[in-house]
């Protein structure tokens, strides 16, 4: 009896290392949206490439950091958004930012902060096209609605639709950079239906969004 309760006690010490060091050495991806719901996204530790899991977060996280501007967390998202570009693609953001300074004649994130808004993206489009592991091209489309922050929860928000197309590429994998991927390209344009899918057999290119 006392041999089996020996036994008993060893497997469960080695279980509980053999799970320790599994957690330890073979970190597992877990994702978590905006509204706390979290989902499992793979073994990190035995992908060579980026996971297409990986590739939409990524997407999801920079176009609402990017595009969904919200005045009380502006300088986080920007930053945010920042993180999550190549070296020349964020050069190309700050040219416009600078642009933006000149012409409003103060720091963009300033005029965001002061216009006292808050906003929300929808998506309902998600394409990734993998290129051998190391290059991703998105198309990501939805709705954008934007609200004043004072607005009560029955307001109606101002709504348009929007697709986005990007590139991302994959970079080793960093404390900063866990996903492996940055955005290397970005554009995007904006219809005032809730179609644009529809509206794009209509039109011609893409605007330049930083």
């Amino acid at each position: 009896m006392l041999i089996l309760s020996a036994s008993i006690t060893l497997v469960a010490v080695c279980s509980t290392a053999w799970a320790m060091t599994t957690a330890l050495n073979k970190p597992l991806i877990y994702y978590v949206d905006s509204n706390g719901q979290a989902s499992f996204g793979g073994d990190r530790a035995g992908a060579s490439h980026p996971l297409e899991v990986e590739v939409s977060f990524v997407t999801k996280e920079f176009l609402r950091r990017t595009i969904a501007l919200n005045s009380l967390t502006v300088e986080r998202d920007f930053a945010t958004s920042f993180n999550l570009m190549t070296a020349s693609l964020q050069a190309q953001h700050q040219e416009q930012f600078d642009s933006w300074e000149t012409e409003l004649g103060r720091p963009f994130v300033e005029y965001v902060r002061a216009a006292g808004i808050r906003s929300t993206l929808d998506f309902s489009v998600l394409e990734i096209e993998n290129h051998g592991g190391t290059q991703f091209s998105v198309r990501a489309a939805g709705t954008l609605s934007k609200w004043p922050l004072e607005s009560d929860a029955e307001a109606e928000p101002d709504t348009k639709s929007f697709e986005s197309l990007m590139t991302l590429v994959a970079v080793p994998r960093t404390e900063l950079i866990p996903n492996g991927l940055l955005v290397s390209h970005h554009s995007i344009q904006y219809f005032e239906t809730e179609n644009p899918v529809e509206d794009l057999k209509d039109q011609k290119g893409l605007e330049s969004q930083p």
